[in-house]
């Protein structure tokens, strides 16, 4: 899943060769355009809030056509990443996610980047809520992918740049906690959380190719069901 702003062949990320990456480890994938992204529908971008159907209806589009939710992983970046984790954290709606660059609250972020000279339209948060509210039907403070995996239990791996300028750090560490992963020394990787070390806002992949797709192999290796894989009408069992 793609970031703001983006759609499922972004080059920034490098979204077609990891999906290339991906296949050639045997994996099956579905890569789709959010709302008002890429080649869908719809002029408003709601950081997440509607966006988690936009993954459920691909979810349930899976299962019509023959895939089991126990061998179905979700991989997001960045808006996608949280989208993942606020979508999946029910039960049975996937079994493993990967989470690249996403941020851990949505207020948190607008708080953000209301530092510094931007500080005083702290004021205007109130407001803001409401408009989000009223205009757009959206919630801001349900828009917390920490949240979600407080509730949830779903096994989970949070890559981040180490030096992502647009979504800092302490955001990954506090999907870590709130996932009750033992953070420890960050530079020290773990098989649920990866710092990457050089590495800027969704730049994982393109700064460490070979690992990330190692990582993200081994991870849904783990987790995803083994079985019968999924036959698609005019592809080979």
């Amino acid at each position: 899943m793609h970031g703001f702003g983006a759609n499922r062949a972004d080059p920034t990320t490098g979204l077609l060769g990891l999906a290339r990456d991906l296949r050639d480890r045997d994996f099956g994938l579905l890569l789709f355009d959010m709302r008002s992204s890429g080649d869908s529908t719809g002029e408003t971008n709601s950081a997440g809030f509607y966006e988690r159907f936009d993954l459920l209806g691909a979810l349930d589009y899976l299962t019509e056509r023959g895939a089991d939710r126990r061998r179905t992983g979700v991989l997001g970046h960045s808006m996608g990443g949280a989208v993942a984790l606020m979508a999946c954290s029910a039960p049975d709606t996937a079994a493993a996610v990967v989470a690249d660059s996403s941020f851990a609250d949505l207020w948190l972020m607008i708080r953000q980047a209301q530092k510094g000279a931007g500080r005083a339209l702290i004021l205007a948060n109130p407001g803001m809520s409401a408009i989000a509210r009223l205009v757009y039907g959206v919630e801001i403070g349900e828009v917390s992918p920490a949240k979600s995996l407080a509730m949830s239990e779903s096994p989970v791996l949070i890559i981040h740049g180490a030096e992502d300028r647009i979504v800092p750090l302490a955001h990954a560490k506090l999907l870590a906690k709130a996932a009750g992963l033992d953070i420890g020394e960050p530079e020290q990787p773990t098989d649920n959380l990866w710092i990457v070390p050089g590495a800027g806002h969704l730049e994982a992949y393109r700064t460490a190719r070979d690992e990330y797709v190692t990582r993200v192999t081994a991870f849904f290796d783990r987790h995803l069901v083994a079985g019968a894989r999924l036959a698609l009408p005019g592809r080979e069992n």
